[in-house]
């Protein structure tokens, strides 16, 4: 991984059954990230890691990774007051 994008958190999607649930799991662990901090979500659900893709950019997050096959998570870089770049 790289080190500029270390996540200051981990949420584990595996129990979740539908995007309902694992948005409530999310956005509870975003809330206690500071701006500009980092989470990641491991989730073996692709339809699960599509709708991450969707929700970041209703809330002015960002993906900074996308899953693939042998990628199981994603990192989303929490919003901040100042403008972020992924870079």
């Amino acid at each position: 991984m790289n080190e500029k994008h270390s996540p200051l958190a981990t949420v584990q999607l595996e129990d979740e059954d539908c995007w309902s649930e694992a948005i409530k799991v999310i956005e509870s662990a975003m809330d206690l990230l500071p701006e500009g901090g980092i989470l990641r979500i491991d989730t073996k659900d692709p339809i699960i890691a599509i709708d991450i893709a969707g929700w970041c950019i209703s809330n002015d997050h960002i993906l900074l990774t996308s899953m693939t096959e042998s990628l199981n998570y994603q990192l989303v870089q929490k919003k901040s007051a100042n403008t972020l770049t992924s870079s």
